[in-house]
């Protein structure tokens, strides 16, 4: 299942089923990321323009109209409903865990610059790796956990300078 959104609107999608409703397209493809679909007596070109998996975003051309598309994949949704989807980053200057879990693995050191959207480590909670990413860019000072810790909710993970 995914979420995706644009112009305000979010719409859930599972399968051939979009907000709880069960659709029959005729999907052909054309060529590389390019379908005609035909739905509903509607007839609709699209081609993937761009997938940026790190921002998870998807851009379509669909009839010549480009449009941007925001999606939230079934760890994000868990997330959210679970009040968890955003760090607490404190003005960037540390990255706490979201919830309690195990560090699978650290993917930066001290001293290394990092970026909006890098990832900073993996936490394995119920199940699923969570890759912690950066809200902002910095340096990082300090990695409080080693790999393999069990960490709880709220545990200091890494500071930055």
């Amino acid at each position: 299942m995914f979420v995706f959104q644009v112009a305000g609107n979010s719409y859930q999608v599972s399968g051939n089923t979009i907000n709880n409703v069960d659709y029959q397209p005729n999907i052909c493809s054309l060529e590389t990321n390019s379908w005609h679909i035909l739905l509903d007596n509607f007839s609709y070109r699209i081609q993937l323009l761009e997938w940026d998996s790190a921002e998870k975003t998807i851009q379509f051309q669909i009839n010549g109209k480009s449009i941007l598309y925001k999606y939230l994949d079934e760890q994000d949704i868990l997330l959210q409903k679970l009040g968890l989807n955003k760090l607490d980053t404190q003005k960037n200057s540390i990255i706490k865990a979201p919830m309690p879990g195990l560090i699978r693995k650290i993917l930066v050191n001290p001293g290394d610059t990092v970026q909006k959207g890098d990832s900073l480590l993996v936490l394995e909670a119920m199940k699923m790796e969570n890759v912690l990413k950066a809200s902002a860019n910095g340096t990082v000072q300090t990695i409080e956990v080693t790999a393999m810790q069990v960490v709880e909710k709220n545990q200091i993970l890494i500071k930055f300078q």
